[in-house]
């Protein structure tokens, strides 16, 4: 009998479903698992990305205040970006909207009234550099008063 006229049977139906359906999943953008940061990149974001945020960015980008919907309390939020799109170009911070801005040569520059220090700088743009990890799971915001203590 040629292939084309095989009826499968009744318990076969639900296993190609079940296993199409898995192919999809994981092909489908958002549904692959997020790879998993590289520890030396998280500790390089928690030890030294986290606190600038805190001390820098957090009173108008943070837990209580969103502007230009930008929130970078949360990986989430970061990848999201602003009400305008990512800010974001990991692994090339030349094309990053936020080395840009705190290298104060974008549109907008941060933080609006007094630069960052030269180190702060860099630290922002190593981190983009090497992909602006953020923890496994780093999807919750954390207490701005909890940071460094």
């Amino acid at each position: 009998m040629p292939a084309a006229d095989v009826v499968p049977t009744p318990q076969a139906l639900p296993m190609r479903t079940l296993a199409a359906l898995a192919v999809a999943a994981l092909a489908a953008p958002g549904f692959a698992a997020e790879p998993t940061p590289d520890p030396a990149g998280v500790e390089f974001f928690e030890k030294k990305v986290r606190p600038l945020l805190v001390d820098h960015c957090y009173s108008c980008h943070g837990p209580k205040k969103a502007m230009a919907g930008l929130r970078l309390d949360s990986a989430d939020a970061v990848k999201k970006g602003t009400d305008e799109g990512p800010i974001l170009a990991p692994g090339n911070p030349d094309k990053s909207k936020l080395v840009a801005s705190v290298k104060r040569s974008g549109d907008f520059p941060m933080p609006p009234t007094k630069p960052l220090p030269p180190e702060a700088v860099a630290v922002l743009s190593e981190w983009v550099k090497i992909g602006a990890p953020f923890p496994a799971g780093g999807t919750t915001t954390v207490d701005p008063s909890a940071v460094g203590k």
